[in-house]
């Protein structure tokens, strides 16, 4: 009964629209999505499994999925997924891949298994290159640089005249 209460109020919080939970900014709990995934299979109430389908369709949709290189920024600053905060976390992507593949393994869909291994590849090839290794502890911010839309691969602290040159603080 505990848990069918919190699958309850958990689902009321979710944004019908876009998906995650309602307001912004907006993180994608993916524990919390799993929660849902196990909601849905306890309970067989299908809304449970709507409610995770529609997140991780939306986050995929939206800005806040690399496109291009793959893997996830840490959240959104709206309310609809569009507008990233530039910072790509190795636990935040470890979980979002394993809330995929549960997406696939409860849905068959192939969309989740292909986001599931886009962001597995960027982990891979991004956040486990060697370079980070020589960055050491809590200096993520010297490996990416991103300048307007686009990420530039930047394995050194880039001069702090290039961040006023093209970035606004």
């Amino acid at each position: 009964p505990e848990l069918n209460r919190a699958a309850s109020q958990i689902g009321g919080m979710i944004d019908p629209v876009h998906g995650g939970m309602r307001g912004a900014p907006k993180f994608p709990q993916p524990m919390m999505l799993e929660f849902l995934w196990r909601a849905g299979q306890r309970t067989g109430d299908s809304r449970y499994f709507a409610a995770a389908q529609l997140s991780l369709a939306r986050m995929c949709e939206g800005g806040i999925y690399d496109h291009l290189g793959g893997g996830f920024s840490r959240y959104s600053v709206d309310d609809r997924w569009l507008t990233p905060h530039f910072e790509k976390m190795l636990y935040d992507n470890a979980l979002l891949a394993r809330a995929y593949l549960e997406g696939f393994q409860v849905t068959a869909e192939p969309f989740y298994r292909q986001v599931a291994t886009e962001v597995l590849d960027y982990v891979l090839r991004e956040m486990t290159a060697p370079i980070m290794q020589w960055l050491g502890e809590h200096q993520e911010r010297r490996f990416f640089l991103f300048l307007h839309t686009y990420q530039v691969h930047c394995p050194y602290e880039p001069p702090r005249d290039l961040f006023e040159k093209c970035c606004t603080w």
